[in-house]
């Protein structure tokens, strides 16, 4: 099994809205190295931006860890590309950035998984 390092997991979900709306979570480590969850959310174009960053447990982001690695979440975004796209949906959305080690190389890597793959 693959190592990852994770420096980076980001989901915003779909949902149809020409107004601006705009809703995304992150896991992520801050400055201190220490994990946080931070949710962004914005309600239209002319709204601010509400921003709130949760503490994260230091051992649930290392299993969170172990279970992106086990499971190979990355290789999702590789699946069969999708039949049917919608253009006036904003489609949920993974984006996954990380260190992989294997063998004792380090490797940094980003992907991204969408409800649609075109």
């Amino acid at each position: 099994m693959r190592e990852i390092k994770l420096k980076k997991f980001r989901y915003s979900p779909g949902y149809s809205d020409m107004r601006g709306a705009q809703h995304e979570t992150a896991l992520i480590k801050n400055g201190d190295g220490a994990p946080v969850m931070v949710c962004r959310d914005r309600e239209d174009h002319a709204s601010p931006a509400v921003v709130t960053t949760y503490a994260v447990d230091p051992a649930a982001f290392s299993d969170f860890e172990a279970f992106i690695a086990k499971k190979n979440v990355p290789a999702l975004a590789l699946r069969a590309k999708s039949d049917l796209f919608a253009t006036d949906h904003s489609p949920w959305s993974y984006y996954i950035e990380y260190d992989a080690v294997l063998f004792g190389k380090k490797t940094q890597k980003e992907c991204t998984i969408s409800e649609y793959r075109i």
